[in-house]
């Protein structure tokens, strides 16, 4: 589920933005439903977005790297080729490019230690925002699954359709992740990311 929160006096107001996340069939894809949220929150006014991944993959190359696909997205909207007219939802990608190791791995506020990109879908308009920051695993890359928690990591907005609302600005995103290897469900994501993010580039 996908939730757009402003602060109002007070208390914080909900509007949910889309609905639960379907697991991914037809792509080797069982996953658990149950995941704990991702937050992307701006840095200069009291805006947020909550993910709730009901669709969850991640492939590895080597045993330093990693690409996690996290998706709130109904499965239909996930095939390529889907029209995403009326569709509001999230796609996060987090690319590892380094496994941090103790002693040897810069592990402090201002590492680096993965590539994000998280693509916001609004009734139908499309904002990508792209950035990076420091993720720490708790399993390494090439188990079974893959777990570990980003912390501040800087995303800004660097394309959108033209009628997308930037309500974002620059912004932080948080969170713990779990993703099932899963190379057939991580292609099938990959290429929907990548249509979005032309879609946006448009």
């Amino acid at each position: 589920m996908m939730v757009m929160r402003r602060k109002g006096s007070g208390a914080w107001g909900v509007i949910v933005l889309a609905g639960m996340g379907i697991l991914l069939a037809g792509a080797g894809c069982s996953i658990p439903f149950s995941s704990r949220p991702i937050e992307t929150r701006s840095v200069h006014s009291p805006v947020g977005l909550t993910l709730v991944p009901g669709i969850r993959a991640y492939r590895s190359a080597d045993k330093n790297t990693a690409d996690v696909y996290l998706t709130d997205l109904p499965r239909s909207a996930c095939e390529p080729g889907a029209s995403i007219e009326g569709l509001s939802g999230q796609v996060l990608h987090l690319h590892l490019f380094i496994s941090p190791e103790a002693g040897s791995t810069p592990i402090d506020r201002t590492a680096c230690s993965v590539m994000v990109r998280l693509v916001v879908l609004s009734r139908g308009e499309v904002g990508l925002y792209g950035g990076g920051g420091f993720l720490q695993p708790s399993s390494d890359p090439g188990s079974r699954s893959f777990d570990g928690t980003i912390r501040g990591a800087t995303l800004r907005l660097i394309a959108s359709t033209r009628n997308f609302k930037d309500l974002l600005g620059a912004c932080e995103l948080s969170g713990t992740i779990s993703a099932p290897r899963d190379e057939a469900a991580s292609g099938v994501l990959e290429v929907r990311l990548n249509e979005l993010m032309r879609a946006a580039r448009q």
